[in-house]
């Protein structure tokens, strides 16, 4: 009589560290091979790991949305200040790069 497989259920913390082991570069085949898991499945984890990490980064995680707000408001002055920087940057660059007057040494 063929045996069935059961499904196992990995944690959400042991998927986490599953994926990080990963991501240090160790081969996909010799980890899978490791954790007893196939190498679709860990990809699967890994690229559900990724998609986790870029809806929420770090840096804002916890916050209140109110604090949320404030540090979107800093953001976007911090950027405009940037894009300043940046046109005055080219401004010089164009005029720097002028060629001289011929009577000009």
């Amino acid at each position: 009589m063929k045996e069935i497989k059961r499904r196992r259920h990995h944690s959400r913390e042991y998927r986490r560290q599953a994926v990080e082991l990963l991501l240090t570069g160790r081969p996909l085949s010799e980890l899978a091979g490791d954790l007893g898991v196939a190498k679709s499945t860990l990809i699967n984890w890994k690229d559900q790991f990724l998609v986790e990490m870029a809806e929420e980064p770090a840096d804002v995680k916890g916050l209140a949305p109110v604090e949320l707000a404030q540090k979107y408001q800093e953001l976007l002055k911090a950027h405009e200040k940037l894009k300043r920087q940046q046109e005055i940057l080219k401004k010089a660059l164009g005029i720097l790069s002028e060629t001289p007057p011929a009577s000009m040494p």
